[in-house]
This record gives structure tokens, C-alpha cells and sequence, in this order.
């Protein structure tokens, strides 16, 4: 008994091994049913069993024997293929198949597959939507998810009956403007990358229908209708089956009679191929029924409304008509012979109601309504935000209407007994404002609630480089984001800039300020910027003209100076250095006239002039260096003569013996009797930079060493 438990043990056991050791495919998908062209596209498998841990799961698409992605699941029981790569294989607009194999040593254990949409099919709306031969027809494309309209679409639409194709993309509105040239079927199949589908319309000719005549026969009343020739004409019943199919001849003038009262159905063209099918309504009855007409049919209170009444088309005269009014006042006439009411009694608003009736006719009825315009009258007519603001209703007799309702923006109000309502916007905007009440037309009017602007700077003037701050207020004072729009003096340059602008004026003149807001009155104002200003000195540095040029006490560099020269002169013409100043050396007396910034070149500076007056300086200290020289000289020649003299009496024949002087010393040092002192100077304009360096350089003495300044030969009048 324990060996076959034993048995029957191990049976369920290998029994279960085998279960657990079958693997298979539980299900296929995609991460999305409708896959964009380009977009994330995978497969996830879910398997199940014990034999798929280290198997491997194959991915296929449509037909491909390639997988573009295996996998082996460490015993996952989802598996994920990787993403497709658009880049490799482009997949068509339209339906695909995902393919999984799950195999294990080359033997396959299972196999399924998913379905999924690539691109996005849109709706198509045609207009109009019986398209007529000859006539535009309007396709447009809407996105389904969205339904916005899709541009930039290829589409081919092809004529079934002439055969031919013709390419279209749809325009900025997702439309696409096509013209039928034959009667029959067309297809549009859209040919784009991103969007895929299909539909087909027909194109025929508008059905033009004359009659029935008359509207209302009654039985066994002969009735016209004209309808294109061969277009076929049928009558049918209230429940949809046939009464009579009538023949068309070639003039298109159908004549039919029918015998029986009640509501029938005429249609024409349902089975026409080049015309759009036809329904009318055809009313039959015993008697024949007064066509009644009121015209207006909305009328205005207090006018004249006319009440014709006819038979096939004829007046009718001798017709009781009653005519009952909104507050149920009764009104009786009678038609005289060209069949016309006229009724004046139309004070009071609402729906009127007429009866007519006569001997062998059947009652006719009809209706009109009389209603009372209302106007609004708003003050004041150009509102501004925070102004009270008042509608007035009237009617069209002006006068005033109370109890309507007045809607502004969603919030409602009543007219008061004076047809007045009140109320406040505070805020910058178009608002419509309806006036509406029972037994009148109600009204609207949009009222533009606006605003004005004012600019406030920080300064009206200003010079180049200060900043000024510009602020915009309404008109309660009150601050309000708005543009700045500010143009230069030169009109070459616009600004814009956020309210609160700090601006820094780059140029003088005057600088416009504009403040611009949607719903505001824009806003002027000027900023005048003027130059810095400038200040000039002169001086001399020995013979140097020296000029200085400052603003504000500071030296002003890159500033022009033109230097009129004495006695004719030439102008000359320099740049302040870093230290604001600018130079000549001077080689003549006389008057000099300076010019800072001439012509006013530079935009940032003012120009300003100077003038001073040059005089020679004479100085006896001067002197004493040459004499000296010219002395000293004079004695050396003096003794080299008598000694030159004393040693011709020692010689003999002329001969030197002895002596100190060759002959070429002498006439190297009588030459020198024949130098200048000095040089005349030379008048040269020289570069500031220059001049600065050689008028320092005449106070240097030897390195280390200080040495008394050279006098000048000029000086400054009065200095």
C-alpha cells in the first residue's frame, strides 16, 4: 500500500514539472493603437510558463522575415521590443501587424500577433454638400483628435468619368479648392506621409422646380409642375410608398391630378444621374384653401400691416377675415375685391393671428407679429474707465422703455422708470451691451471703454548721459504697463521700451516719448537733451601752446580743437589726449584764436572758444652763454696767432721745426668762428603728445640730476 502512494506521488510530481515546463505567448500590443508617422512605436509581449525563462521572444513587421528585435527574458513575463527605428524602414500610412515568435533552441513554442494604424485618417467635411458641376467645392481636412483644420496635406482627387487624377495639397485653412468639370463620382485618397484615407462624392447639376401649381389644389384639380427635361417626377404618399410615377416630356412640364385628400410628397430627380433630387410638400384637400399673407410679417408697432388673401394665385374678394390681438381684442373685415386688408390697430406687441374663411373654402389661417424696436442711448458716448455710465432704452416713438433688461458683460440690470440703468467699467475693453425686453427687438451696441494716457518724466531736460526715468498713468493717476515708443532727435533710431523706463539720451534735441496701450489714448512727451558742456583754458609750457579742455572740472578727451596760428598762420587741428589737453609749439607772436569741438563734430560735447595774445620774451640771462663763447673763442685765436707768429721767426726757409699746431687744426678751429650760436626756430605743428615731450624734456638734467627750466621766447599777454 506505502509503494503505490509512493507511485501515485511522483506521478502528480512529474505531472506538474511538465505543466510548469510549457511556455506560450499570453498576449501582443502595441504602446499605441494609432502610431504617428516617426513617433514611439513598440511591442510588449506577455508569456507565461517556466520554459520562457532564457528564451527568446522574436519581433517581426507585417511580412518581414527580419526581426528587427530579439529578446531573452530572464523569466520576465513582460517583454518590451525595442523601439522601431523610422530611420531604417519608413512604415505606410495605414494598418500594420506586429509579429512575436517566442522560441527556445531554434524550436518555436509560440506565435501571436497585434494589429495597429499608422498616420492619422482625417475627417473630411465637403461644401456645399451637393456639389454641383462647374461650381467650387470646398474639402476640407480636420484633424480627428483635435478637430482643428490640417494644412500642407497632399491629396489626389480622381474623376471616375473622365478618367483622369489631378495632385492638390490643402492651404493654410486645411482646404482644398476644386472645381468638377462632369457629372459622376470623384475620389479623393490622400497621398501625404502623416495622413491617410479616402472618400467620394458626386457631382451633379441643381434641380430647378417650378410649381406645383397651384399650392394648395384640391382633388381632381388639375396640378403643373416644371422640371428639367428627362427628369423623372413621382408622387408619393404620407407613408413613403408610391402614389403615381409621372412622365416628363421634353418640354418638362409634368401635369398630374390627385384624387384623393391628404399630405403627399412630390419628388424629382431621386434617380437622376446629372440632377440633385427634389422634395415639396403638396397639400390636398376637398375644398380649395385661401392663401393668406401679412406682410411685414414682423412688424414694427404702430405701422400698417397688409393682409392679402388669394386663390391660386388670384385675389380673393368677399373673405371674412378675424384678426385676434395679443391681448385678445378682435378684429373683423371683409376682403372687397383686390383681396386686401389694411390693419393699423398695431400698437400693442406680440403675435396676431388670422382666420380667413368663405363659402365652399376651406379656413386658412395665418400670423403676424408686431413688435416695438428698442434703442439704447449710452452716456457719456465715449466712456472711460470709472465714468458712470448710463443706457437709456426708448421705443421707436422715443419713448422711454422701463423694465428692460440691460446686459453688460454678463451682468444684467433693469431700466428704471425714466428707461434708465447705471453701472461702472473698470477696466479697459470692448463690451457689448444688449437691451432686451417681451414685445420688443431687442438691441446691441459694442461700446469701446477706453482710456487716456499721460507720461510723466523724471525731467524735461537733460543733459547726454543722465538718466530719466518715464512712468504712464491713466487718467486717475493711477499706473499702467504700457509701451514707450522713443524716437532720437535724428529719426533714425525707434526705442521701445516697458513702462518705467530708465532711458539714457545718447544725442541732444529733442526725444519723443509715445505711450502706446490697446484700448488707451496714446500719450506724448519730449525730453530735450542738451550736450555736456565745455570749458577752455590756454596756456604756455615754454613755447608750447598748451590748451585745456574740461567739462564739469574734469579734462574731456577726443575732443577737436582747431588752433588759428598769428600773422596769417595755418589752422591747425588736434585731439584732446586722456588729460583733456591739446598743443602747438609757437614760432611767431601774435593773436590765437582756439575752437573746441568746431562745427560741434562731436555729438556728445558743446563747442565753446578762447582766445589769448602771444608775445617774445626777451631775456638778458640769454645772452651771456653766446658772448661768452664768442669771447672765448676770440682769445683762443688771439694767442694761436702770436704763437703761430713767433715760431715763422725760429724757422729757417720756412721750414717747422717744432710747434704744437698742424696746419688742418688751424683751419679746423677757424671754422669754427663761422658757427651760429643757434638755429632761428622753425614755426611746425606738432602733435600735442609730441610738444608735451619736448617741453618736459627741457627741465631734465642728468639722470638723477634737476636742472633749471630753459626760459621760453614767447609768453601770454597779461600773463
Amino acid at each position: 500500500m506505502e509503494k503505490r502512494h509512493t507511485l501515485i506521488f511522483f506521478a502528480l510530481v512529474a505531472l506538474a514539472l511538465a505543466s510548469s515546463a510549457s511556455a506560450e505567448i499570453l498576449g501582443v500590443t502595441t504602446n499605441k493603437h494609432e502610431v504617428r508617422v516617426g513617433g514611439t512605436l513598440y511591442v510588449e509581449v506577455t508569456v507565461g510558463g517556466d520554459e520562457s525563462c532564457g528564451s527568446d521572444v522574436e519581433f517581426y513587421m507585417d511580412n518581414d522575415t527580419k526581426a528587427f528585435s530579439i529578446k531573452r527574458p530572464a523569466c520576465e513575463t513582460s517583454v518590451q521590443s525595442t523601439n522601431w527605428d523610422w530611420a531604417i524602414k519608413d512604415l505606410d500610412c495605414g494598418t500594420h501587424v506586429a509579429r512575436v515568435i517566442l522560441k527556445r533552441n531554434g524550436e518555436i513554442l509560440g506565435k501571436a500577433e497585434a494589429t495597429f494604424d499608422v498616420g492619422n485618417p482625417p475627417t473630411f467635411i465637403i461644401t456645399p454638400e451637393q456639389p454641383t458641376v462647374g461650381k467650387d467645392v470646398f474639402i476640407t481636412f480636420n484633424d480627428r483628435t483635435n478637430g482643428s483644420t490640417i494644412s500642407d496635406v497632399k491629396a489626389n482627387i480622381y474623376d471616375k468619368t473622365a478618367r483622369t487624377r489631378a495632385d492638390y495639397i490643402t492651404n493654410d485653412k486645411g482646404t482644398i479648392d476644386y472645381m468638377p468639370s462632369s457629372y459622376g463620382d470623384y475620389e479623393i485618397t490622400i497621398t501625404d506621409r502623416q495622413y491617410c484615407g479616402r472618400i467620394a462624392f458626386e457631382a451633379k447639376r441643381k434641380t430647378i422646380v417650378i410649381g406645383p401649381q397651384p399650392k394648395t389644389p384640391i382633388t381632381g384639380e388639375l396640378t403643373s409642375i416644371i422640371v428639367p427635361q428627362g427628369v423623372g417626377v413621382k408622387v408619393l404618399k404620407k407613408d413613403g410608398s408610391l402614389y403615381k410615377n409621372l412622365f416628363t416630356p421634353n418640354s418638362g412640364e409634368v401635369n398630374f391630378t390627385v384624387e384623393n385628400a391628404g399630405e403627399y410628397t412630390i419628388t424629382v430627380g431621386d434617380l437622376s444621374t446629372q440632377y440633385w433630387p427634389v422634395k415639396l410638400d403638396l397639400t390636398v384637400s376637398d375644398k380649395p384653401t385661401p392663401e393668406v399673407a401679412a406682410w411685414p410679417n414682423l412688424a414694427v408697432g404702430g405701422r400698417t400691416v397688409n393682409i392679402s388673401v388669394g386663390d391660386r394665385g388670384q385675389p380673393l374678394g368677399g373673405a371674412a377675415v378675424t384678426v385676434t390681438k395679443p391681448d385678445g381684442d378682435v378684429k373683423q373685415f371683409t376682403t372687397k375685391e383686390d383681396g386686401v386688408i389694411l390693419f393699423e390697430d398695431t400698437l400693442v406687441a406680440g403675435n396676431y393671428s388670422v382666420l380667413v374663411s368663405k363659402d365652399r373654402y376651406l379656413n386658412a389661417t395665418s400670423q403676424f407679429t408686431v413688435v416695438h424696436m428698442m434703442y439704447a442711448q449710452l452716456t457719456p458716448d465715449k466712456p472711460q474707465t470709472g465714468d458712470s455710465i448710463t443706457v437709456r432704452a426708448v421705443d421707436e416713438r422715443n419713448t422711454l422703455v422701463s423694465g428692460a433688461t440691460v446686459d453688460v458683460d454678463g451682468k444684467s440690470g433693469l431700466t428704471d422708470a425714466n428707461g434708465a440703468h447705471t453701472f461702472n467699467l473698470d477696466e479697459v475693453g470692448l463690451y457689448n451691451i444688449s437691451v432686451s425686453k417681451d414685445g420688443y427687438v431687442p438691441t446691441d451696441l459694442n461700446v469701446l471703454v477706453g482710456d487716456e494716457l499721460s507720461i510723466s518724466l523724471s525731467r524735461s531736460d537733460a543733459e547726454i548721459g543722465t538718466v530719466v526715468e518715464a512712468a504712464v498713468f491713466n487718467h486717475l493717476g493711477s499706473p499702467v504697463d504700457a509701451n514707450i515708443v522713443v524716437s532720437s532727435p535724428s529719426g533714425d533710431a525707434q526705442e521701445k521700451y516697458a513702462s518705467g523706463v530708465q532711458y539714457n539720451p545718447r544725442e541732444d534735441g529733442n526725444h519723443s516719448f509715445t505711450a502706446e496701450k490697446e484700448g488707451y489714448v496714446s500719450a506724448n512727451a519730449q525730453l530735450r537733451a542738451f550736450r555736456h558742456p565745455v570749458e577752455a583754458s590756454i596756456s604756455l609750457v615754454y613755447d608750447f601752446l598748451v590748451v585745456n579742455v574740461t567739462s564739469h572740472g574734469y579734462p574731456a578727451a577726443g575732443i577737436p580743437v582747431a588752433i588759428q596760428l598769428p600773422q596769417g598762420g595755418a589752422t591747425v587741428m588736434f585731439s584732446t589726449n586722456k588729460s583733456g589737453q591739446a598743443g602747438v609749439e609757437m614760432t611767431a607772436a601774435g593773436p590765437v584764436s582756439v575752437t573746441v569741438n568746431p562745427g560741434g563734430s562731436n555729438r556728445v560735447y558743446a563747442s565753446t572758444k578762447a582766445d589769448a595774445n602771444v608775445e617774445k620774451s626777451y631775456s638778458l640771462g640769454l645772452l651771456v652763454p653766446p658772448v661768452v663763447l664768442i669771447a672765448a673763442v676770440a682769445l683762443s685765436l688771439i694767442v694761436l696767432t702770436r704763437v703761430f707768429k713767433m715760431r715763422r721767426k725760429r724757422q729757417k726757409g720756412g721750414k717747422v721745426v717744432s710747434g704744437i699746431y698742424k696746419h688742418g687744426e688751424v683751419s679746423s678751429l677757424a671754422r669754427t668762428r663761422e658757427r651760429t650760436a643757434a638755429d632761428k626756430p622753425k614755426a611746425a605743428a606738432a602733435s600735442w603728445p609730441e610738444t608735451e615731450e619736448k617741453a618736459s624734456s627741457a627741465s631734465r638734467g642728468k639722470e638723477g640730476e634737476t636742472s633749471p627750466p630753459r626760459r621760453g621766447l614767447m609768453k601770454l599777454k597779461d600773463s
